[in-house]
Protein backbone atom coordinates (compact mmCIF):
# COMPACT_ATOMS: atom_id res chain seq x y z
CA UNK A 1 0.00 0.00 0.00
CA UNK A 2 0.82 3.41 -0.80
CA UNK A 3 1.04 5.97 2.68
CA UNK A 4 2.00 9.55 2.50
CA UNK A 5 1.64 10.66 -1.02
CA UNK A 6 2.92 14.43 -0.37
CA UNK A 7 2.27 17.85 -2.13
CA UNK A 8 1.79 15.66 -5.70
CA UNK A 9 -0.60 17.84 -7.32
CA UNK A 10 -2.80 15.51 -9.29
CA UNK A 11 -3.72 16.06 -12.35
CA UNK A 12 -6.87 15.86 -14.25
CA UNK A 13 -5.18 13.56 -16.38
CA UNK A 14 -4.24 10.64 -14.60
CA UNK A 15 -3.32 7.16 -16.36
CA UNK A 16 -2.55 3.83 -14.14
CA UNK A 17 0.68 1.85 -15.04
CA UNK A 18 0.97 -1.47 -14.37
CA UNK A 19 3.54 -4.22 -14.11
CA UNK A 20 4.74 -7.39 -12.47
CA UNK A 21 2.61 -11.02 -12.53
CA UNK A 22 5.05 -12.49 -10.27
CA UNK A 23 2.73 -15.91 -9.09
CA UNK A 24 -0.11 -14.23 -10.28
CA UNK A 25 -2.49 -17.22 -10.54
CA UNK A 26 -3.92 -15.41 -14.03
CA UNK A 27 -0.99 -14.17 -15.21
CA UNK A 28 -0.33 -14.24 -19.01
CA UNK A 29 3.07 -13.02 -20.80
CA UNK A 30 0.98 -10.18 -22.43
CA UNK A 31 0.16 -8.96 -18.97
CA UNK A 32 3.36 -8.07 -18.21
CA UNK A 33 2.71 -3.91 -18.54
CA UNK A 34 -0.18 -2.38 -19.22
CA UNK A 35 -1.41 1.15 -19.18
CA UNK A 36 -5.21 2.33 -18.38
CA UNK A 37 -6.76 5.91 -18.75
CA UNK A 38 -8.52 7.06 -15.19
CA UNK A 39 -11.73 8.50 -15.72
CA UNK A 40 -11.50 11.48 -13.06
CA UNK A 41 -9.43 13.20 -10.75
CA UNK A 42 -7.62 11.39 -8.12
CA UNK A 43 -8.20 11.97 -4.66
CA UNK A 44 -5.27 13.51 -2.68
CA UNK A 45 -5.62 11.36 0.62
CA UNK A 46 -3.45 10.71 3.57
CA UNK A 47 -4.89 7.30 3.48
CA UNK A 48 -3.07 6.77 -0.03
CA UNK A 49 -4.10 6.36 -3.37
CA UNK A 50 -3.79 3.69 -5.08
CA UNK A 51 -3.83 1.14 -2.62
CA UNK A 52 -2.63 -2.54 -3.59
CA UNK A 53 -3.65 -6.47 -2.33
CA UNK A 54 -2.11 -9.70 -3.94
CA UNK A 55 -3.48 -8.97 -7.65
CA UNK A 56 -5.97 -6.06 -7.74
CA UNK A 57 -5.95 -2.18 -6.94
CA UNK A 58 -8.10 0.59 -6.25
CA UNK A 59 -7.83 4.35 -6.69
CA UNK A 60 -9.78 6.55 -4.86
CA UNK A 61 -11.18 9.43 -7.31
CA UNK A 62 -12.17 12.98 -6.51
CA UNK A 63 -15.82 12.56 -6.80
CA UNK A 64 -15.68 9.69 -4.42
CA UNK A 65 -15.93 6.37 -6.32
CA UNK A 66 -13.49 4.09 -6.75
CA UNK A 67 -11.41 2.96 -9.66
CA UNK A 68 -10.32 -0.85 -9.79
CA UNK A 69 -7.51 -2.42 -11.35
CA UNK A 70 -6.06 -6.00 -11.59
CA UNK A 71 -7.39 -9.61 -11.35
CA UNK A 72 -11.03 -9.87 -10.81
CA UNK A 73 -11.99 -13.70 -10.58
CA UNK A 74 -13.41 -12.75 -6.58
CA UNK A 75 -14.80 -9.37 -7.30
CA UNK A 76 -11.63 -7.76 -5.67
CA UNK A 77 -11.34 -4.90 -8.72
CA UNK A 78 -14.73 -4.33 -10.01
CA UNK A 79 -17.28 -5.39 -6.87
CA UNK A 80 -18.22 -8.28 -9.10
CA UNK A 81 -16.61 -11.52 -10.35
CA UNK A 82 -15.04 -12.04 -14.29
CA UNK A 83 -13.50 -14.97 -15.66
CA UNK A 84 -11.30 -14.32 -18.67
CA UNK A 85 -8.49 -14.00 -16.13
CA UNK A 86 -7.25 -10.92 -17.58
CA UNK A 87 -6.42 -7.59 -15.87
CA UNK A 88 -9.40 -5.16 -16.03
CA UNK A 89 -10.39 -1.61 -15.12
CA UNK A 90 -13.65 -0.02 -14.02
CA UNK A 91 -15.53 1.73 -11.74
CA UNK A 92 -15.97 -0.72 -8.46
CA UNK A 93 -19.69 -1.75 -8.27
CA UNK A 94 -20.97 -3.82 -5.59
CA UNK A 95 -24.04 -5.04 -6.03
CA UNK A 96 -24.87 -3.58 -9.00
CA UNK A 97 -24.39 0.22 -7.61
CA UNK A 98 -21.54 2.48 -8.33
CA UNK A 99 -19.74 3.57 -4.82
CA UNK A 100 -19.68 7.13 -4.17
CA UNK A 101 -18.98 9.53 -1.25
CA UNK A 102 -16.26 7.78 -0.43
CA UNK A 103 -13.62 9.27 1.50
CA UNK A 104 -10.80 6.39 1.81
CA UNK A 105 -10.28 2.65 0.55
CA UNK A 106 -8.12 -0.40 1.77
CA UNK A 107 -6.68 -3.65 -0.29
CA UNK A 108 -6.79 -6.83 1.34
CA UNK A 109 -5.27 -9.84 -0.40
CA UNK A 110 -8.71 -10.93 -2.56
CA UNK A 111 -10.99 -8.06 -1.02
CA UNK A 112 -11.64 -4.64 -1.27
CA UNK A 113 -12.81 -2.06 1.31
CA UNK A 114 -14.35 1.58 1.18
CA UNK A 115 -14.87 4.42 4.40
CA UNK A 116 -17.67 6.21 3.33
CA UNK A 117 -18.45 9.58 4.23
CA UNK A 118 -21.46 8.39 6.40
CA UNK A 119 -18.57 6.81 8.55
CA UNK A 120 -19.86 3.44 7.19
CA UNK A 121 -17.80 0.76 5.33
CA UNK A 122 -17.93 -1.10 2.11
CA UNK A 123 -16.62 -4.79 1.59
CA UNK A 124 -16.49 -6.74 -1.51
CA UNK A 125 -14.53 -9.54 -2.65
CA UNK A 126 -13.40 -12.88 -0.58
CA UNK A 127 -10.90 -13.59 2.12
CA UNK A 128 -7.08 -14.76 2.03
CA UNK A 129 -8.59 -18.37 1.31
CA UNK A 130 -11.28 -17.19 -1.41
CA UNK A 131 -13.81 -17.47 1.63
CA UNK A 132 -16.99 -15.28 1.44
CA UNK A 133 -16.69 -12.39 3.72
CA UNK A 134 -19.09 -10.19 5.40
CA UNK A 135 -19.09 -6.87 7.83
CA UNK A 136 -21.24 -6.67 10.63
CA UNK A 137 -23.34 -3.65 10.02
CA UNK A 138 -23.89 -0.61 11.92
CA UNK A 139 -20.52 0.91 11.98
CA UNK A 140 -21.27 4.57 12.17
CA UNK A 141 -18.14 6.00 14.08
CA UNK A 142 -15.17 4.50 12.13
CA UNK A 143 -12.49 6.94 11.96
CA UNK A 144 -10.27 5.31 9.59
CA UNK A 145 -10.01 1.45 7.82
CA UNK A 146 -7.23 -0.78 6.88
CA UNK A 147 -7.06 -4.53 5.35
CA UNK A 148 -5.02 -7.13 6.45
CA UNK A 149 -4.64 -10.37 4.15
CA UNK A 150 -7.76 -12.07 5.16
CA UNK A 151 -9.42 -9.45 7.56
CA UNK A 152 -10.86 -6.22 7.25
CA UNK A 153 -10.08 -3.40 10.18
CA UNK A 154 -11.73 -0.11 11.24
CA UNK A 155 -10.26 2.00 13.80
CA UNK A 156 -12.61 4.00 15.72
CA UNK A 157 -12.75 7.65 17.27
CA UNK A 158 -12.08 6.15 20.59
CA UNK A 159 -8.74 4.25 19.62
CA UNK A 160 -10.59 1.08 19.10
CA UNK A 161 -8.98 -1.26 16.86
CA UNK A 162 -11.83 -3.52 15.13
CA UNK A 163 -11.87 -6.64 13.58
CA UNK A 164 -15.10 -5.42 10.97
CA UNK A 165 -16.08 -9.24 10.31
CA UNK A 166 -16.58 -10.23 13.96
CA UNK A 167 -17.28 -6.93 15.67
CA UNK A 168 -14.89 -7.33 18.19
CA UNK A 169 -12.18 -4.93 19.65
CA UNK A 170 -8.89 -6.79 18.65
CA UNK A 171 -6.62 -3.50 20.20
CA UNK A 172 -6.84 -0.15 22.33
CA UNK A 173 -4.65 3.01 20.75
CA UNK A 174 -3.93 5.95 23.10
CA UNK A 175 -5.19 9.28 22.15
CA UNK A 176 -7.77 9.77 19.18
CA UNK A 177 -6.26 12.22 16.97
CA UNK A 178 -4.68 10.09 13.84
CA UNK A 179 -3.83 10.70 10.26
CA UNK A 180 -3.38 7.40 8.90
CA UNK A 181 -3.97 3.79 10.16
CA UNK A 182 -2.44 0.71 8.38
CA UNK A 183 -2.56 -3.46 8.59
CA UNK A 184 1.14 -5.35 7.94
CA UNK A 185 0.50 -7.85 4.99
CA UNK A 186 0.01 -11.09 7.17
CA UNK A 187 -3.36 -13.13 8.12
CA UNK A 188 -3.21 -12.07 12.00
CA UNK A 189 -3.77 -8.39 12.22
CA UNK A 190 -1.19 -6.20 13.55
CA UNK A 191 -0.39 -2.69 11.88
CA UNK A 192 0.34 0.79 12.95
CA UNK A 193 -1.19 4.18 13.15
CA UNK A 194 0.40 7.40 12.59
CA UNK A 195 -0.64 10.30 14.90
CA UNK A 196 -1.36 13.94 14.01
CA UNK A 197 2.01 15.09 15.85
CA UNK A 198 4.32 12.48 13.54
CA UNK A 199 5.09 9.49 15.92
CA UNK A 200 3.79 5.56 15.51
CA UNK A 201 1.86 3.65 17.34
CA UNK A 202 1.65 -0.17 16.47
CA UNK A 203 -1.01 -2.51 17.55
CA UNK A 204 -2.06 -5.80 17.01
CA UNK A 205 -4.49 -8.42 18.13
CA UNK A 206 -3.87 -10.76 20.82
CA UNK A 207 -1.04 -13.44 20.72
CA UNK A 208 0.89 -11.75 17.65
CA UNK A 209 4.45 -12.34 18.43
CA UNK A 210 6.22 -9.20 17.11
CA UNK A 211 5.66 -5.69 16.61
CA UNK A 212 4.87 -4.46 19.97
CA UNK A 213 7.40 -1.68 19.37
CA UNK A 214 8.80 0.82 17.20
CA UNK A 215 11.79 2.77 17.21
CA UNK A 216 12.70 6.01 18.14
CA UNK A 217 12.86 8.77 15.57
CA UNK A 218 15.01 12.09 15.83
CA UNK A 219 12.44 13.54 13.00
CA UNK A 220 8.61 13.85 13.25
CA UNK A 221 7.74 11.16 10.67
CA UNK A 222 5.43 12.02 7.75
CA UNK A 223 4.74 9.05 5.90
CA UNK A 224 4.52 5.19 6.71
CA UNK A 225 4.17 1.99 5.04
CA UNK A 226 3.56 -1.64 6.49
CA UNK A 227 5.24 -4.79 4.47
CA UNK A 228 4.91 -8.25 5.59
CA UNK A 229 7.11 -8.38 8.53
CA UNK A 230 8.44 -4.67 8.19
CA UNK A 231 7.84 -1.22 7.97
CA UNK A 232 9.03 1.41 6.15
CA UNK A 233 9.23 5.07 7.47
CA UNK A 234 9.72 8.84 5.53
CA UNK A 235 10.55 11.40 8.34
CA UNK A 236 10.27 15.19 7.76
CA UNK A 237 13.74 15.67 6.56
CA UNK A 238 12.77 13.47 3.66
CA UNK A 239 14.94 10.09 5.19
CA UNK A 240 14.12 6.81 4.72
CA UNK A 241 14.15 4.38 7.56
CA UNK A 242 13.35 0.56 7.84
CA UNK A 243 12.97 -1.63 10.28
CA UNK A 244 11.48 -5.40 11.14
CA UNK A 245 11.12 -6.95 14.96
CA UNK A 246 10.96 -10.47 14.43
CA UNK A 247 13.26 -11.09 11.76
CA UNK A 248 11.45 -12.29 9.05
CA UNK A 249 12.21 -9.72 6.79
CA UNK A 250 14.98 -9.63 4.25
CA UNK A 251 14.86 -5.86 2.40
CA UNK A 252 17.68 -5.68 0.04
CA UNK A 253 19.19 -8.57 -1.66
CA UNK A 254 22.56 -10.04 -0.28
CA UNK A 255 21.53 -9.10 3.50
CA UNK A 256 21.17 -9.47 6.45
CA UNK A 257 17.82 -9.12 8.15
CA UNK A 258 18.05 -6.33 10.44
CA UNK A 259 15.72 -4.18 13.15
CA UNK A 260 16.20 -0.83 11.95
CA UNK A 261 18.39 0.64 9.10
CA UNK A 262 18.55 4.23 7.70
CA UNK A 263 17.71 3.23 4.00
CA UNK A 264 18.50 7.04 2.60
CA UNK A 265 19.54 10.01 4.13
CA UNK A 266 17.22 13.08 3.28
CA UNK A 267 18.41 15.47 0.64
CA UNK A 268 16.19 18.24 -1.21
CA UNK A 269 15.87 18.46 -4.92
CA UNK A 270 13.93 16.14 -7.62
CA UNK A 271 15.85 13.65 -5.86
CA UNK A 272 13.90 14.02 -2.59
CA UNK A 273 11.73 11.04 -1.70
CA UNK A 274 7.86 11.63 -1.24
CA UNK A 275 6.29 8.44 -1.07
CA UNK A 276 6.76 4.78 -0.07
CA UNK A 277 5.10 1.83 -0.29
CA UNK A 278 5.81 -1.82 1.01
CA UNK A 279 5.08 -5.18 0.12
CA UNK A 280 6.11 -8.54 1.37
CA UNK A 281 9.10 -8.87 -0.81
CA UNK A 282 9.24 -5.76 -3.45
CA UNK A 283 9.16 -2.54 -2.24
CA UNK A 284 8.59 1.13 -4.36
CA UNK A 285 9.88 4.68 -3.77
CA UNK A 286 9.08 8.12 -5.15
CA UNK A 287 11.04 10.90 -6.08
CA UNK A 288 9.93 14.61 -6.40
CA UNK A 289 11.39 14.41 -9.33
CA UNK A 290 8.53 11.66 -10.92
CA UNK A 291 10.78 9.25 -11.06
CA UNK A 292 10.14 5.20 -9.28
CA UNK A 293 12.42 3.02 -7.85
CA UNK A 294 12.09 -0.64 -6.95
CA UNK A 295 14.20 -2.80 -4.20
CA UNK A 296 13.78 -6.04 -2.28
CA UNK A 297 13.81 -9.81 -2.95
CA UNK A 298 13.14 -9.80 -6.84
CA UNK A 299 15.64 -12.36 -7.97
CA UNK A 300 14.04 -12.46 -11.82
CA UNK A 301 13.78 -8.65 -12.11
CA UNK A 302 9.92 -9.48 -12.45
CA UNK A 303 9.44 -6.15 -10.77
CA UNK A 304 11.82 -3.86 -12.48
CA UNK A 305 10.29 -0.03 -12.75
CA UNK A 306 9.15 -0.14 -16.58
CA UNK A 307 11.58 2.02 -18.52
CA UNK A 308 10.80 6.22 -19.42
CA UNK A 309 8.52 5.52 -16.81
CA UNK A 310 8.00 9.28 -15.40
CA UNK A 311 6.01 12.36 -14.25
CA UNK A 312 4.83 9.71 -11.45
CA UNK A 313 2.64 11.60 -8.74
CA UNK A 314 1.44 8.12 -6.96
CA UNK A 315 2.80 4.19 -6.37
CA UNK A 316 1.46 1.34 -4.77
CA UNK A 317 3.36 -2.13 -4.29
CA UNK A 318 1.60 -5.27 -4.42
CA UNK A 319 1.76 -8.58 -3.80
CA UNK A 320 2.27 -9.79 -7.64
CA UNK A 321 2.45 -6.46 -9.32
CA UNK A 322 3.58 -2.64 -8.48
CA UNK A 323 1.48 0.13 -10.06
CA UNK A 324 2.11 3.80 -10.74
CA UNK A 325 0.05 6.99 -11.33
CA UNK A 326 1.37 9.00 -14.16
CA UNK A 327 0.22 12.13 -15.82
CA UNK A 328 2.23 11.65 -18.52
CA UNK A 329 0.00 10.58 -21.73
CA UNK A 330 2.68 9.93 -23.98
CA UNK A 331 4.47 7.12 -21.68
CA UNK A 332 0.81 5.66 -20.47
CA UNK A 333 0.06 5.19 -24.41
CA UNK A 334 3.34 3.52 -24.66
CA UNK A 335 1.95 0.84 -22.49
CA UNK A 336 -1.61 0.68 -23.41
CA UNK A 337 -2.48 -2.60 -24.48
Amino acid sequence: MCFGVVDCGFALDNYAVWWGNKSSRDARPSDKIQSFKIPAELRQNKNGSPVAGYDHALVLLADGTVFGIGRNYFGQSLGYPTTNGAVVSGLVRPNNQTLSNVVAVAAGWNHGLAHNEDGSVSLWGRDFFGRNIQIRGGFSNIAHIAASYSKPVGLDRSGKVIDLVSGMAVSQLVGTDFQAFLSHKKERLSGLALTDAGSILPWSEKGVVGFSKVPTFDEPIKAVSCGGSFSLVLTANDSLHCWTENYEAYLTTNTLPFKKELLEKGTNGPKRIVAVSASNNVNLLLRADGTVEKWGIDPKDDFAVPMGLSNVVAIAAGQTFCIAITTNAVVAERFKR
